[in-house]
């Protein structure tokens, strides 16, 4: 069950960055950063 939310919550956070690369919402410089973290990619800087 946990595996079952950890992956949501990974789509989710993926879902998010997706939509502020481009550019159909926003979000804080600071939230973005703890996205990419939990996600396991490196912070794109663009």
């Amino acid at each position: 069950m946990q595996r079952k939310l950890w992956d949501q919550a990974q789509t989710v956070a993926r879902g998010r960055l997706a939509r502020i690369e481009r550019g159909e919402t926003s979000a804080p410089e600071q939230v973005v950063r703890i996205l990419w973290m939990f996600v396991g990619l490196p912070a794109v800087r663009r």
